[in-house]
């Protein structure tokens, strides 16, 4: 609301400063219109009438009128106003007869700009907008700078008694003067209706422009539409509305040579469902780039339960009505792209297979550099396209496939190397679940505080040593329990290779923690009479797992000088660090990680 203060009236010759540049606005007509007093507007535009110079300071008379007729707003527009005198007898001589409406804001805005922007459902703002009118039609179809007429700034402000009389006095020029004013454009190529779609009462507003014209939902002819926006802002209902009130003729379009399928499609919003049951066609028409709504739908990531990402309603709806639009899948917009490639670029792998299921000749489309749909999944780098969908396409065109004699041979190798680990896997249980009870400094006394329990309980090393002896035992189980399965000739080869190597990366893990709980087993029972003998045996205990990486420590040592001349000694450095810190410790040493932990966190909560 445009807010207006009146200062008073001298007795003094006006200024060139205090007189108003030519072509804009009287600050009192202003006043009168922004408060809504028809009486100070009749006041003014009387003394036009009687060819009496423009005021450009209030009077008494004009002030009481002001004050009088337009409740608060009025009180506030004068409240800054002191002892008034006439002050009009030296202004300058009047302007041509209805010049005084023709003044504009520097926003461009007419004094029934003001009256509507301002209006609040009063009776006197609609006198108001009644008074100007008469006296000068064409204002009800004057633009400001922004291309907004008084409708566009009556719908703004939520006013609809103020919408409805504007629609009224354009009726008074007949129905081509309704349908003028209702279908008037802004710089954005925006209707009324597009303001009603936006504001708080929405719903009644639209309903009270969509009774006037029924049509008006078809324009612009171009750009967003008032359901395209409707949906763009998520008001579902008002959407529904809009197409209820036109009796279906309504116009789709959005941004960009879109329609409003494509903006509801991006916005996962329930309307999906509903557009693709008023207007089947839509989902056939594509956007200035020629892309359609299934390349929109395309480029969406998916969520757990795959397909697109939006929500269960509309990704089973598609479903359901893709055998209907099945079509599209091969239609291709400007750039080449088929749907199939828009959603391989973005690495929705369930997509790509939903296509390829309803569509399997849609694998060999391609795209203007002849490129399938794997051949931009590798160039978007979409690792979970071109490995997850075919990982074995290479190994079938470069290696041969074993023959049943070879199988064989493969199985009965297994089948031995099984026999051998099961042993071992088998020793190192059997001696960590002995160890687990006959613990270093056995038990307490039965007749003790809490008698036949461990007598190092509670302390650092005993905790780690039990996490140790646990690791021990479990890993060897699990890998007893992988080399059942991989020595069993009925299973599947390839399950019986995963099984067996699983079951050697345990072993090795199992070994580790064997030596962990020997180490501190050793020093819990040495460390209080042989200190020295007990770091001794503490420092020796690694041999095992440090022979295990003998092989790799050695091969990293003949590539050290080859990536020390071809890389400099920093990359090789790093390079060295990183293997060995992700390589060794994380892979081959995490049973310490996790037995020293247990035991520091034991110990905080003991």
């Amino acid at each position: 609301m445009a807010m207006v203060v009146v200062t008073a009236a001298t007795s003094k010759k006006p200024s060139k400063e205090d007189q108003f540049p030519a072509g804009r606005i009287n600050p009192l007509l202003l006043a009168s219109a922004c408060v809504g007093s028809w009486k100070a507007l009749n006041f003014l535009l009387e003394r036009e009438d009687a060819k009496k110079a423009p005021m450009v300071a209030p009077t008494q008379e004009f002030l009481e009128l002001l004050a009088g007729g337009s409740g608060t707003k009025g009180r506030i527009a004068v409240s800054a106003a002191g002892d008034v005198e006439e002050g009009v007898d030296h202004e300058p001589a009047p302007p041509a007869a209805g010049a005084l409406l023709k003044g504009v804001t520097p926003d461009g805005d007419t004094a029934l700009h003001a009256v509507a922007s301002n209006g609040d459902n009063g009776d006197d703002f609609l006198k108001c907008a009644g008074i100007i009118c008469d006296r000068d039609r064409d204002l009800l179809f004057a633009k400001n700078h922004m291309g907004d007429t008084p409708l566009h700034c009556a719908v703004r402000s939520g006013s609809s008694k103020m919408v409805s009389r504007l629609i009224a006095l354009a009726e008074h020029e007949g129905a081509e003067g309704k349908l003028k004013l209702l279908r008037m454009e802004n710089e954005r190529h925006e209707t009324a209706l597009h303001e009603a779609v936006r504001i708080e009462d929405e719903k009644n507003m639209v309903r009270l422009l969509m009774g006037s014209d029924p049509e008006l939902a078809n324009y612009p002819a171009k750009g967003i539409s008032p359901l395209c926006l409707a949906i763009l802002l998520e008001k579902d209902t008002i959407a529904v509305t809009l197409y209820k009130k036109s009796g279906g003729n309504l116009s789709y379009s959005g941004p960009d040579g879109q329609n409003a399928l494509h903006v509801a499609v991006l916005g996962a919003t329930r309307m999906v469902e509903v557009l693709l049951r008023l207007n089947r066609s839509l989902p056939t028409q594509g956007d200035k780039h020629g892309s359609t709504p299934l390349h929109f739908a395309s480029s969406l990531h998916q969520d757990s339960s795959g397909f697109f990402w939006c929500p269960p309603w509309i990704r089973n709806y598609w479903r359901t009505r893709i055998s209907n639009i099945v079509a599209k899948v091969f239609e291709a917009n400007p750039a080449a792209l088929y749907p199939i490639h828009v959603a391989a670029s973005v690495g929705t792998t369930s997509t790509v297979e939903f296509f390829l299921q309803k569509s399997p000749s849609s694998a060999g489309l391609r795209n203007a550099k002849g490129r399938t749909f794997l051949h931009v999944a590798v160039e978007k780098r979409r690792r979970e396209i071109h490995s997850g969908l075919r990982c074995d396409h290479i190994e079938q065109k470069h290696r041969r496939p074993l023959n049943q004699k070879e199988k064989k041979k493969e199985s009965n190798l297994i089948k031995d190397t099984t026999q051998m680990f099961i042993v071992v896997a088998i020793l190192i249980a059997t001696v960590a679940f002995g160890a687990t009870f006959a613990i270093p400094g056995g038990y307490k006394a039965d007749d003790h505080l809490n008698g036949g329990t461990p007598t190092l309980a509670g302390r650092y090393i005993f905790d780690a040593y039990m996490m140790a002896n646990t690791l021990a035992f479990v890993s060897s189980t699990v890998a007893t329990v992988a080399l059942v399965i991989s020595g069993t000739t009925m299973v599947d080869l390839g399950t019986r290779q995963w099984n067996l190597i699983a079951a050697v990366y345990l072993l090795s893990s199992s070994v580790t923690s064997m030596t962990v709980a020997f180490a501190l087993a050793a020093y819990m029972v040495l460390a209080p009479v042989a200190r020295s003998t007990a770091i001794a045996i503490f420092m020796i205990s690694p041999l095992p797992v440090l022979y295990r990486n003998v092989d790799r420590i050695f091969k990293w040592g003949l590539l050290a000088r080859a990536r020390l001349v071809r890389k400099g000694p920093i990359p090789t450095i790093l390079n060295f660090f990183g293997m060995a810190v992700f390589g060794t410790i994380l892979m081959d040493l995490w049973p310490l990680i996790v037995t020293f932990a247990w035991a520091a966190f034991a110990r905080i909560h003991h």
